[in-house]
């Protein structure tokens, strides 16, 4: 079942997008492989993590303040697992998100 609370993990200074809260431990593990191995694919955060990677913690937040914060990281994944989210709830086709997806949208999805 979707909470509608999705998890950022941040590293750092940097804010990365999880998932939604029942994906977040395959998810997490997933991603600390990667940053544990070398691997990620965005050098910042990769940097990071091999300078202070024990300074890490998770926050929770809605669609709509989620999709009001462009710092970020990953935050594409946010869009997608919402149109998931979307099309599971909703018997209709939806329309394809892309980059222009307007923010003030989340709030249907915030329910």
């Amino acid at each position: 079942m979707q909470s509608g609370i999705f998890a950022i993990a941040t590293v750092g200074e940097f804010k990365l997008y999880i998932g939604e809260l029942s994906q977040l431990q395959p998810r997490w593990q997933e991603i600390v492989e990667q940053l544990r191995e070398g691997l990620y694919p965005d050098p910042r955060l990769q940097q990071a993590w091999r300078e202070d990677r024990r300074r890490r913690q998770f926050t929770f937040y809605t669609a709509l303040e989620i999709a009001g914060d462009d710092s970020i990281l990953g935050r594409q994944n946010f869009f997608t697992d919402l149109k998931t989210l979307a099309q599971q709830r909703s018997p209709r086709p939806l329309e394809p998100l892309d980059a222009s997806f307007d923010p003030n949208e989340a709030q249907k999805f915030a329910r």
